[in-house]
């Protein structure tokens, strides 16, 4: 009896046989495994600039057939990855085109606070009993991501700050929340002297001479206290009455600053020195009957007699901040009088 062999092909357990004309036995392997990658954790790092971070890794994979084979991932290792989350892909491929994928997150955070300059130490003078009014500049800030920081100061530029010392609170804060902070202080020192001036006279300015009384004090115990008067007469001119032109008049009750102070090279007052030859004072009164005006007055007594010794500056000021009247010069007649301090 003859057996016919059958030679179609089987495919048996991921091997292709087939039995040969001749009863043989034949087969092929075929690689359908894909490659193993490596477990890929989440990565987090701190922004170095506006633009985010470099972030670095090593993926591998492995491979039943291959051995090790390449992972390509997108973004690559060494990118440069922008503030926030960013999900990278990752592939890896055998010789038998045979592949697998994984992914995991790059996070890039801002966590580095910024740079904040330490403002230096102010020291002013007080300009009343208040204090004085500071202006400052905001100290500068600087930070890795955020080019233009907040930067706020506590109590602010430009308030008045009382005579002492004040700790002046700084705080730089990023667009991520972080911040730095600093202090500087504010000194304001009280320089006035006590005292106690009195003056009279005038002085002959362009067309016009310009009359003046003053009485002015400070004491440590009660304050400020004065007054001013002063007036114009305006030169006589031809087809004009004997009297001259119309003068205005000053008058001002209300002192709202004083200050004393001493030069060491004048000796005036008598017989001992008063130990103060200087005032500044200003105040509020009425300009020919209109309130609201301002004023200021510099006077300084350099000694007896008063006459081409002694000199004032009076400046009066409209409620608009316009000037209305201004002398500046020695006295042509009269006196300005220190009297020695008393507490």
């Amino acid at each position: 009896m003859t057996t016919s062999l059958d030679t179609a092909n089987h495919v048996i357990c991921g091997v292709t046989s087939s039995l040969s004309p001749f009863g043989v036995f034949q087969g092929s392997a075929v690689d359908t495994t894909p490659p193993v990658i490596a477990p890929l954790s989440d990565l987090s790092a701190p922004a170095t600039s506006s633009s985010g971070a470099v972030v670095s890794w090593v993926a591998t994979a492995t491979d039943l057939i291959s051995g090790n084979v390449p992972v390509v991932c997108d973004p690559s290792s060494a990118s440069v990855f922008p503030l926030g989350t960013t999900v990278v892909h990752c592939t890896a491929s055998d010789e038998a085109g045979n592949t697998s994928e994984a992914s995991f997150n790059v996070v890039v955070v801002d966590t580095t606070p910024p740079t904040l300059a330490q403002p230096a130490d102010v020291t002013a003078e007080a300009t009343s009993r208040a204090g004085a009014q500071v202006v400052y500049a905001l100290p500068a800030a600087s930070d890795v991501v955020d080019p233009d920081p907040a930067v706020i100061c506590s109590p602010a530029s430009g308030v008045v700050f009382p005579i002492g010392t004040t700790t002046v609170a700084c705080t730089a804060t990023d667009d991520s929340g972080n911040s730095a902070s600093t202090i500087f202080t504010v000194t304001i020192v009280d320089v006035t002297v006590p005292g106690e001036m009195s003056g009279a006279g005038f002085v002959r300015a362009d067309d016009a001479t310009y009359h003046f009384a003053f009485h002015v004090r400070e004491r440590a115990s009660d304050g400020e206290r004065g007054q001013l008067l002063m007036w114009t007469e305006r030169a006589r001119q031809k087809g004009k009455d004997a009297r001259g032109g119309r003068g205005d008049r000053f008058v001002a009750r209300t002192v709202t600053f004083v200050a004393f102070s001493d030069d060491p090279t004048d000796r005036p007052g008598r017989p001992r020195k008063p130990n103060i030859d200087t005032v500044l004072f200003s105040g509020v009164g009425e300009w020919n009957g209109q309130a609201g005006y301002t004023f200021e007055v510099f006077a300084m007594d350099n000694g007896e007699p008063g006459h081409q010794r002694d000199s004032v500056r009076i400046t009066i000021w409209d409620p608009s901040g316009a000037v209305v009247a201004s002398v500046d010069g020695d006295l042509d007649g009269g006196n300005v009088q220190s009297k020695r301090v008393r507490h």
